[in-house]
């Protein structure tokens, strides 16, 4: 995985502090999602009590997976932007499961 802090992407930093701001308890079983975010490809593993990220794509079927610019990323997980309906319709945001992405976000202290 990258080291040097200073030239990490801001989508990066927010998939590597991902494990310390877990918290568990909104799953009972291995769940895996992949995400596309501009040219950076993601992985998580979230478990009932642990959360595992992975450089890359490292899951050919995830049980949810996002594709989605850095800005509208970035953007909702700092409370700025709230993808809509809109965006699913136009392509701007793709996802399998938009419940899955949902209980992703509860799983980490803001």
């Amino acid at each position: 995985m990258m080291e040097d802090n200073e030239s990490l992407t801001d989508v990066a930093k927010v998939f590597m502090a991902m494990p310390s701001r877990f918290r568990g308890g909104q799953f009972d079983r291995l769940t895996t999602y992949c995400f596309s975010i501009g040219e950076e490809r993601w992985t998580v593993l979230i478990d009932v009590d642990q959360c595992q990220v992975l450089q890359g794509r490292t899951v050919e079927e995830p049980d949810c997976f996002l594709e989605t610019s850095p800005e509208i990323f970035l953007g909702t997980l700092r409370g700025t932007y709230t993808p809509g309906i809109v965006d699913l319709v136009s392509g701007k945001v793709k996802t399998n499961n938009p419940f899955l992405l949902q209980n992703f976000r509860d799983s980490f202290v803001e």
